[in-house]
């Protein structure tokens, strides 16, 4: 790798800008290896609608290295989350052989993943939160009329959204042990409780069904 003041190279712009010939020119100079963002080229035989230009690869009858192309059969379900982990591992090995990495596309959010450092964890499949999709996204962003707002209490770890992070956006923070020790959900049961210091309080214990699923129990 000829140019050590840099670990990666970014070549992003619009559809059809000419990024991939970019790209490849760069790695050519550079001794470098092209690794694409772009969310649909991940698919094998999509060739025309995906705009994979395979010839910009090749100058001067030379093969420039890329990857993250025709890595999967279409209809499988990729994401962001299994982008930012291919990346990762595909940088590595790219850096590991002393070349320079360039990252080439047009998926803002797959760029992102990695430029940004997104904190992103597998989620495992939840039929009963899937079922109940637009009432966990209204409870997840707060109601826009003010009648309530939403404090997050996420767990410690580093993968874990820290307290800046969330008030940035608009939302309130609170500490997950202190919360959990105020209201432990072991002893709380779905409708309204009453703490220990008469605070009187709506427990729901599935968050994906909110408010919605008890709206017969409150009082008017």
């Amino acid at each position: 790798m000829q140019n050590k003041k840099y670990n990666l190279i970014t070549i992003l712009g619009p559809t059809a800008s000419g990024k991939t010939s970019v790209a490849a020119n760069v790695a050519l100079a550079l001794d470098g290896e092209v690794i694409s963002a772009d969310s649909r080229q991940v698919y094998r035989g999509m060739d025309l609608g995906t705009g994979k230009d395979y010839a910009d690869y090749i100058i001067d009858g030379k093969q420039i290295p890329y990857h993250l192309i025709d890595i999967f059969d279409a209809g499988y379900e990729y994401n962001v989350f299994e982008y930012q982990k291919d990346f990762l591992k595909v940088f590595k090995e790219v850096t590991n052989r002393g070349k320079l990495p360039v990252m080439c596309g047009g998926s803002g959010l797959y760029l992102e993943a990695v430029l940004k450092n997104y904190k992103l964890i597998q989620v495992p499949l939840n039929e009963e939160l899937r079922n109940n999709l637009s009432a966990a996204a209204h409870l997840i962003h707060g109601s826009s009329e003010g009648r309530f707002s939403i404090t997050y209490c996420p767990g410690k770890g580093a993968e874990n959204l820290t307290q800046a992070e969330i008030e940035s956006v608009g939302f309130k923070y609170a500490d997950i042990d202190e919360v959990t020790a105020k209201y432990d959900p072991a002893k709380l049961r779905d409708g309204y409780n009453t703490t220990a210091d008469g605070e009187e309080i709506f427990y729901i214990s599935n968050p994906a069904l909110g408010l919605w699923a008890f709206k017969d129990r409150f009082k008017y």
